[in-house]
């Protein structure tokens, strides 16, 4: 399962590869992309929104690769966003390199000049080098960003001193894709590695662990599978209270057959280890490939993906009280599908909203959604005809989306890069 979804994120990564392909930061009404206005209709770049969409970055169009061999087009691959006024963003980013997403030279290439950025008002600030499979989460007050690295090191980054501190250094483990957690705080990361941190996992089955942040590194291994079942390797949930832990897994874990089907269902636990509860129980088969939590666990939203569906991407909402799940779309516009699955959704830390993305790869139309946390009120906000529109953070209280593209908004200058960072406030 866990090669699967790695795969798949490489698959995803190698695809953008090969698909390389104007103004001060404010705000348009509904309208163009160029002109702004009441019209409702994109004018040439195929882009209508409704209301107000607010550059947040300024990425320079170059940047020089870390070699010193020269500039190439900048590019980014993540993003992670606070929720203060103003937003601290934060992008994985790199300098887009030539060559067929097979070529194992530029692929190495276009890892090698990956960096952690901090968007500024001008330009940006690099503040850690990364690699394609690592990943970026900051805090929701702002204060930490931590950075997994794929071979196992914890970092947190202070986004305004640039100040690097690894955590856990003592320890030696390797954690799976997609990397950590952080709390709303910032006090505390929760991750998945199949080391025998604390001496409750000699059989060195996946499982579910938790760092403090301020160098103390107080561990704790929240899990405790002694059997076959071990924890998905896919994307987990920490609340942001820091309170539950949601993770998916194809085995009977109740002990009760309540998943004798051996479905891939979600699961949640407390970080203190207690309350281990089966809060999905679906009849289809497939995998459970993301999850999203709002801040005191009361709501999960999640990207299903089964080949035995037509489109097979789905995105579904949970109420973890009852245990009530609730379709809210397919990814795919179309049965054609679309270029990538993944960080296509996110929930308002009231669980409020949720945003998410679909997408038509016949046509290269993206289009960003808005939806009442128990998937009604499905409203279209935005359509884009550049096929790449990404990883959609919402606000704490669902009044405005933040994503990254390389649609022409009409909002950048000559010297800046296509990809950028906006807010859409519906």
């Amino acid at each position: 399962m866990h090669n699967m979804r790695y795969l798949k994120l490489l698959t995803g990564l190698a695809v953008a590869l090969s698909l390389f392909g104007c103004a001060e930061e404010g705000i348009l009404g509904t309208g163009t992309a160029a002109t702004g206005g009441t019209g409702g209709t994109g004018g040439t770049n195929g882009i209508t929104y409704s209301g107000a969409l607010a550059l947040k970055s300024h990425f320079q169009e170059k940047i020089a690769l870390v070699d010193g061999s020269g500039e190439e087009q900048f590019r980014v691959v993540g993003l992670s966003v606070s929720d203060t006024t103003p937003p601290t963003i934060i992008v994985k980013g790199n300098a887009d390199t030539p060559g067929a997403y097979d070529d194992p030279v530029a692929v190495a290439l276009f890892n090698a000049n990956v960096f952690i950025y901090r968007a500024d008002s001008i330009g940006q600030t690099a503040l850690n080098k990364s690699l394609s499979p690592d990943d970026i989460a900051i805090s929701t007050d702002g204060t930490k960003l931590v950075h997994t690295h794929d071979a196992g090191k914890l970092e947190i980054i202070d986004p305004a001193t640039k100040t690097v501190q690894q955590i856990g250094s003592s320890l030696t483990f390797t954690t799976t894709w997609p990397g950590s957690q952080i709390t709303d705080d910032g006090s505390l990361v929760a991750f998945i590695s199949d080391a025998d941190l604390t001496g409750n996992n000699p059989s060195n089955r996946r499982q579910i662990f938790t760092l403090t942040t301020d160098g103390n590194d107080i561990i704790k291994q929240v899990t405790n599978l002694t059997n076959l079942a071990n924890i998905g390797a896919s994307h987990f949930a920490l609340s942001g209270d820091g309170s539950i832990i949601f993770f998916d897994n194809g085995s009977d874990l109740m002990a009760d057959g309540s998943n004798a089907d051996g479905n891939d269902e979600i699961f949640s636990i407390n970080t203190d280890g207690s309350n281990l509860k089966q809060v999905t129980n679906t009849t289809a088969d497939g995998t459970i490939d993301e999850i999203k939590s709002d801040v005191n666990g009361s709501t999960v939203v999640f990207h299903r993906y089964d080949l035995n569906l037509d489109p097979s991407n789905a995105l579904y909402t949970v109420d973890t009280g009852t245990s009530t799940s609730t379709f809210v779309s397919n990814f795919e516009s179309t049965t054609t599908g679309i270029l990538e699955t993944w960080e296509q959704f996110d929930i308002s830390s009231d669980g409020s909203t949720i945003f998410y993305m679909t997408g038509e790869k016949d046509t290269s139309m993206d289009h960003i959604y808005s939806a009442n946390g128990d998937g009604s009120n499905i409203t279209l906000l935005l359509s884009n005809d550049t096929n790449r529109i990404k990883a959609p953070h919402s606000s704490a209280d669902g009044s405005s989306v933040t994503f990254y593209s390389k649609g022409d908004f009409g909002k950048t200058t000559i010297e800046e890069s296509q990809y950028q960072v906006y807010t859409l406030t519906p």
